[in-house]
């Protein structure tokens, strides 16, 4: 799903991933503040979408106020 960040994030690039998966144990309280990278891939190619979030107590709220829409160039 993503990697969490802020004041006490470790300075590496580890595997050190926030994840949905049934059976893990990742703990989400209000206040974290999580850097959400959904994406999907496949044998010829990938994708992913990145924007930083915050937990809440009635889910999250985004950073960035940018339109939720496909843009056709």
């Amino acid at each position: 799903m993503g990697y969490a960040y802020g004041n006490n994030y470790p300075p590496d690039w580890g595997e050190h991933t926030v994840s949905l998966r049934p059976g893990d144990k990742n703990v989400f309280v209000p206040g974290m503040t999580i850097h959400v990278m959904p994406g999907v891939w496949l044998d010829e190619f990938g994708f992913e979408c990145s924007e930083p979030i915050v937990v809440t107590e009635k889910g999250c709220d985004c950073f960035v106020d940018f339109p939720r829409r496909l843009f056709v160039k």
